[in-house]
């Protein structure tokens, strides 16, 4: 049985022979009823790899063959031939067809790993060697051939003859990920258990959709328990089991089941804890809130704190999402109605950021904040008097609310009030100097910016 990894160097080698193959368009017969012209064995070979290339080797069969019998002597023609049927699961005959390609062609380094992946799949594991060496005399750095040959030699026993591969193929392809877990597997073989967790961390990087990658690392991190593996391990059971297809072993299915019912919660709180204390770094704070709502999907928490961190790194859309979810989950929230707010408003959705800020004004009566980005909403609709009378309350009551001054500032700018625009703004800088170094650069201010009194407030003068 072809193993996932053949299929996916299989599907590699029909990239390659896509790109090999690609020329420009043939264009056809315009409108004279005259018969379509015979198809040439290139239009039929480039079929053929479109064929493969979209997974239907039934079609790309019938064309590769008429490809042969017109073109014998080419080897392309031989060669695609072949990988239809290594597509069919049809050996045999892919490695007649693809050995064909090779003696009419014998320093095409492609060729050689695809007859090299035919020996293999009809158990010729020494002939496919000396064809995976031959691909590294041709061309010494082809990750995919130093995996095989490290494989192989795996398998013959000589260990650092295979090790030597598989870092070769690292070396050349960081990113390649079946050498980055056949490495780790032999460091952990070897008991280097901080070795192989950073190779299969790597791979994991690259591939996080790879059950078996996850499946290693939650048992290695259960082994090594340094600092916060056992939680890192729960994750890792949760991301095995959500893609672990339905012909894995189920004893290793209960396994993760088992230490999931026991742990997720727990883990999922830990996750939150670890997300909140790198707030100040949003990127990292997100991968810990993701992985608490991995192992807890109706964690309404996390759903907050994940829209606050999105927030912070502008992606208000995102952020709408999570809060909306976190609504669902914990309604009467005053925080995640604000946010919610806020985050419409950096939508330019005024509309339905009005909605949950009154919302949120419902649950907290008082609080300036709410009532200030209400203001804004209101601005934002076109209700400019609406707005300017919420921000005149809000400085009456707070003469020291210097937010509330500057959003004054920019709406009666934007009514083209320039006296009470430069006061409202002499306002703001006076309680925080830092909105004279904004107001140089705020588009809302931008109908001041020839007056000479604005100068004066942003130079400091």
């Amino acid at each position: 049985m072809r193993s996932p990894l053949d299929r996916w160097l299989i599907v590699g080698l029909i990239a390659l022979t896509l790109a090999a193959l690609a020329a420009p368009g043939v264009a056809g017969a315009g409108g004279t009823g005259a018969p379509a012209p015979a198809k040439t064995p290139a239009q039929l070979l480039a079929e053929a790899a479109k064929a493969l290339g979209q997974g239907n080797p039934e079609a790309a069969l019938p064309l590769a063959q008429q490809a042969v019998a017109l073109a014998p002597e080419d080897p392309e023609a031989h060669y695609q031939l072949g990988l239809a049927y290594q597509a069919l699961a049809r050996e045999s005959e892919a490695e007649q067809a693809i050995g064909k390609a090779v003696r009419l062609s014998p320093s095409v380094p492609r060729y050689h790993y695809a007859l090299g992946l035919a020996y293999r799949q009809t158990g010729k594991e020494n002939l496919a060697l000396a064809e995976f060496l031959q691909v590294l005399r041709l061309e010494p750095k082809h990750p995919a051939a130093h995996y095989q040959a490290g494989d192989l030699l795996a398998d013959q026993g000589d260990i650092k003859g295979a090790v030597e591969h598989w870092e070769a193929a690292a070396a050349v392809a960081p990113d390649f990920t079946p050498a980055l877990k056949a490495l780790g597997q032999h460091r952990y073989s070897q008991g280097q258990l901080d070795e192989a967790i950073a190779l299969w961390e790597r791979a994991a990087q690259h591939d996080a959709f790879d059950a078996d990658l996850w499946w290693r690392l939650a048992n290695a991190w259960s082994e090594r328990r340094k600092g916060d593996d056992l939680v890192d391990a729960v994750w890792a059971f949760r991301r095995f089991r959500d893609l672990a297809p339905s012909s894995t072993d189920q004893a290793l299915l209960q396994r993760a089941d088992q230490v999931l019912a026991l742990n997720a919660d727990k883990a999922a709180r830990l996750y939150l804890a670890r997300g909140v204390e790198v707030q100040n770094e949003p990127a990292k704070a997100a991968v810990y809130f993701r992985r608490a709502l991995d192992l807890r999907p109706d964690y309404a928490e996390a759903h907050y704190n994940l829209g606050v961190t999105l927030q912070q790194m502008g992606k208000h859309a995102e952020a709408v999402a999570e809060y909306l979810q976190a609504a669902e989950l914990a309604p009467g929230r005053v925080d995640i109605h604000a946010n919610l707010g806020t985050a419409y408003l950096a939508l330019k959705r005024p509309f339905q950021a009005e909605k949950e800020l009154r919302r949120a004004l419902e649950l907290a009566p008082g609080d300036r904040t709410i009532r200030l980005n209400l203001a804004i909403a209101l601005w934002q609709q076109g209700s400019v008097a609406e707005g300017r009378a919420a921000l005149q309350r809000l400085v009456s009551e707070d003469p020291t609310f210097a937010s509330a001054y500057y959003n004054l500032a920019c709406l009666e700018a934007g009514a083209g009030r320039k006296t009470e625009a430069l006061s409202a703004l002499r306002q703001a800088i006076a309680l925080n100097g830092n909105y004279r170094e904004m107001a140089r650069q705020d588009p809302d201010l931008a109908g001041l910016a020839g007056d000479p009194g604005f100068r004066a407030l942003v130079d400091g003068s």
